[in-house]
């Protein structure tokens, strides 16, 4: 391998498909961090976040010899990372959690400029405070340490001395009276 310091990053994808371990190595530590705050926004678990980020190193690794990575490599990741991110999204809230995708919808809707848009995004933001001020109080904290301060369910069963099944219950109450609330609040 060449000197840590003057690697050619045009050259990733090549050294990947050849099997080259210690470019792997480099490429998994300079862009994981990141790459895992990138999932974050979308999956809003640190811990799922992390999980996203391993798979799409880990079929990068198994599938290096037919990668085709055209234009930048950090955009590939990004781009995959994104990727896998919503195929988490779309499996995991098809089973679990249906109105995770007001969040991911409203962060997306701030990116985009236009007076009309920032009004729909604002009015939609009061619709959503409007059905998490109408769950019950200890169901608001939980939904709130979760959704907005970004715990796990384990880091919010051991702050407020629950377990952690007591978490996952109270999140689903809220989610469920969440999905009630904007049916008939339209």
């Amino acid at each position: 391998m060449k000197n840590a310091n003057k690697l050619d990053e045009s050259t990733f994808a090549e050294d990947l498909k050849s099997g080259n371990k210690h470019v792997f190595e480099y490429i998994f530590n300079k862009y994981y961090k990141a790459l895992c705050l990138c999932a974050q926004k979308y999956v809003r678990d640190r811990h799922v976040a992390e999980e996203v980020v391993s798979t799409v190193f880990m079929r990068i690794w198994e599938r290096r010899e037919s990668i085709n990575i055209t234009g930048s490599l950090s955009s590939y990741l990004y781009k995959a990372v994104c990727n896998e991110s919503l195929n988490y999204l779309s499996s995991f809230s098809y089973r679990h959690k249906p109105t995770d995708s007001i969040y991911i919808y409203l962060e997306d809707s701030y990116s985009e400029p236009g007076i009309l848009q920032e009004l729909y995004t604002e009015e939609l933001q009061k619709k959503i405070s409007r059905g998490i001020e109408s769950l019950p109080e200890r169901c608001q904290y939980i939904f709130y340490l979760s959704r907005n301060q970004g715990l796990s369910h384990k880091e919010i069963s051991e702050k407020l001395n629950i377990t952690v099944s007591t978490v996952e219950n109270q999140i689903g109450i809220a989610l469920h009276k969440l999905r009630d609330f904007f049916k008939t609040d339209r």
